[in-house]
């Protein structure tokens, strides 16, 4: 298992790690990236263009990118990690807006009045910006795998990758790998909604391969709703709604403690069932999620 999460103790800084070529550097960043965090000083700003990309008036995404910086540094001057990387997503939770930081191809997306919004764009070889930049810097993407009948990628079927090695174009560490490989991250502010905002889907790509970002948000709000996901054994199997939580729910309505209790149940395992989701969904990669609940 090369994956690694992070929640800080006040719950306001969360992140996934997903390494590949082992697990050295996902740990690394895990145990190294919100210290960095808590100990950034902006009169101590060490790296060019940081500063200006940070604002004085957005303190967060100066502090950010330090520590985003710092820890790269940190992953590159080591020999031990050669061969390996890691991508990371953050999220990073004030009271009225949130930042997310992205670098590779795990996600972060949010759960607004019902609908999918992704706080990160993902980092693949192929997309338009990517691909010139690597390109411009001399390298080359291409897709490595099956092609349909059209002559067409099959999706799931491959992946485009970059000089033939990896199928992430940002990450943490793959010194072998760079310029191709970038360690900039994007960092996004974005305001809070109190009234329509609910909860905050954190992944790795292993679920985001089988499953959209409104397919995951659907998913968590049905097992929320109790339209799948009950905890009987039975409707595991099934995956229909069970006809004993449906009794349940109807002679307990009235009963806000116990219908909190079974909320706070669900909200503590969601995680799980989303592993559980894409797992049956046949990815073939690592999974690990952290759901953000805001209200």
């Amino acid at each position: 298992m090369e994956d690694e999460y992070f929640i800080s103790p006040d719950e306001s800084f969360f992140g996934v790690f997903d390494g590949h070529g082992g697990a050295k550097v996902s740990k690394y960043v895990r145990r190294h990236l919100y210290d960095k965090l808590q100990a950034w000083n902006p009169g101590e700003t060490k790296d060019e263009g940081v500063a200006e990309k940070g604002n004085a008036g957005s303190w967060p995404e100066a502090a950010l990118r330090q520590a985003f910086a710092e820890v790269s540094r940190g992953i590159l001057e080591n020999n031990k990690f050669d061969m390996q990387g890691s991508t990371a997503v953050t999220v990073l939770l004030g009271r009225d807006e949130l930042w997310s930081t992205n670098l590779g191809d795990s996600r972060a997306v949010l759960c607004r009045d019902g609908e999918a919004v992704d706080l990160t764009e993902d980092h693949k070889p192929n997309s338009p910006e990517e691909k010139s930049r690597i390109e411009n810097l001399g390298g080359n993407v291409r897709w490595y795998g099956y092609l349909g009948p059209d002559r067409q990628p099959v999706q799931g079927m491959g992946a485009y990758r970059i000089n033939g090695n990896l199928a992430v174009s940002r990450a943490f560490g793959d010194r072998l790998e760079t310029p191709y490989v970038s360690d900039e991250p994007d960092v996004v502010r974005f305001d809070r909604d109190h009234d329509g905002d609910r909860f905050i889907i954190l992944a790795s790509d292993g679920l985001w391969d089988v499953m959209t970002s409104q397919e995951a948000v659907k998913f968590v709000t049905q097992v929320m709703t109790g339209s799948v996901g009950a905890l009987g054994q039975g409707e595991k199997k099934t995956r229909r709604p069970s006809r004993s939580l449906t009794k349940w729910m109807r002679q307990y309505s009235g009963d806000t403690n116990m219908v909190r209790a079974v909320l706070d149940t669900r909200k503590a395992k969601i995680a799980k069932y989303l592993v559980e989701e894409s797992l049956r969904r046949g990815t073939a990669d690592n999974v690990t999620v952290i759901v953000i609940w805001l209200r």
